[in-house]
């Protein structure tokens, strides 16, 4: 198969997506982008595809072009945000090709209460709409946001996948580390973004100040340096800020940990939280914790769904919550789901899904 990947910046869900491609199925991968190439942004990644073509001018002439020169059987078009796809839908049109366009929803404008790369939101909308309606086949990294859309915006193709954001096989650790300490006391940790003073989903400062009042230790890896979170751990014992570590490493590093944090804060973007299954889950997971959430949709229903962890509704009940009968069953399952979310285990979705559209 000779697939034509498209994004605006290309993205580590992508790259994910060729890993497990790639490994399993051989298939020939173009990506076309308009920013920077993976290496240039992550310092990995391009080696995964067969060719890179860099988007200049306008879209729909360029990937025209790309769709005369190169024999396509399948468009898998990337977002945010969504200008692409209906680049790529025009394209074929033009061309009088039946080449399918499969509309991969990583991120959903309409939720938003930002602007999107300084642009407002209101002027993405009618694009979204176009690219959720239009295209051949769609996909969500949740099934709430795939019900948000239907609400939004009525009928979408037939043609659907969920996929969530799945961990390559690769990151998954070996082998458990021994606990941290053997003290008797809860030790949970918080990996990636943070942020301070915005009320957004990751200002966690007043959250973490009410774990460690708890007598519970919160032990923070951040995915850049933070200065106030630094502070934050000078104030209390209880809380830790260690170092970044690479991707790999910090995966081993933190299975010495007891449970995982993804209780983001709702006061600003409750609607985004509801759909979202944020990386960390399948990664706090693959690391052998149980992840730890508040009472978002999406999250919530992973968690229990598959038994991985726990549902705090009060932050305030969370020592309790962590002695449970319940957290004891967690721990258990999760220890037995370590490999179960893998991007390599699940890519046969995508592939049939693939299939389907060019029946």
């Amino acid at each position: 198969m000779n697939l034509l990947f498209i994004q605006p910046q290309p993205c580590i869900r992508a790259l994910k997506y060729a890993q497990g491609l790639k490994k399993r199925y051989s298939p020939k991968i173009t990506f076309a982008y308009a920013k920077t190439t993976l290496n240039e942004l992550y310092g990995q990644g391009d080696e995964l595809f067969d060719r890179w073509i860099k988007i200049k001018g306008d879209p729909q002439e360029s990937l025209q072009e790309s769709l005369s020169s190169l024999p396509i059987d399948l468009i898998h078009s990337h977002n945010a945000p969504d200008y692409l796809t209906i680049a790529a839908i025009e394209a074929v049109k033009s061309l009088g090709k039946n080449t399918p366009v499969v509309h991969d929803t990583h991120d959903l404008m309409s939720v938003r209460t930002t602007p999107y790369e300084g642009k407002d939101i209101s002027s993405l909308l009618a694009d979204e709409k176009i690219a959720l309606s239009q295209s051949d086949g769609v996909i969500f990294v949740s099934s709430a946001m795939e019900e948000s859309v239907r609400k939004k915006y009525g009928e979408i193709p037939a043609n659907r996948l969920i996929f969530p954001n799945y961990l390559p096989e690769s990151l998954v650790p070996e082998k458990i580390k021994t606990k941290a300490r053997n003290d008797g006391e809860i030790h949970i940790v918080y990996e990636g973004t943070l942020d301070s003073g915005t009320g957004s989903h990751y200002d966690f400062i007043s959250i973490f100040r009410e774990i460690a009042a708890q007598g519970l230790h919160l032990h923070i890896y951040p995915s850049k340096e933070h200065p106030a979170y630094r502070s934050l751990a000078a104030e209390s014992p209880r809380i830790h800020y260690h170092e970044r570590l690479s991707p790999s490493s910090l995966l081993e590093e933190i299975t010495q940990y007891d449970f995982g944090w993804a209780g983001f804060n709702g006061e600003k973007n409750r609607e985004h939280l509801e759909m979202v299954l944020p990386n960390k889950a399948v990664e706090y997971v693959s690391a052998g914790l149980p992840i730890i959430a508040f009472d978002f949709h999406s999250l919530k229903e992973f968690v229990e769904e598959y038994a991985v962890g726990l549902v705090c509704k009060n932050v305030n009940d969370l020592n309790s919550l962590l002695r449970s009968k319940k957290a004891e069953e967690v721990k258990e399952e999760v220890r037995k789901k370590r490999f179960s979310f893998t991007v390599e285990k699940n890519i046969p979705q995508l592939w049939e899904f693939y299939h389907s559209l060019l029946v």
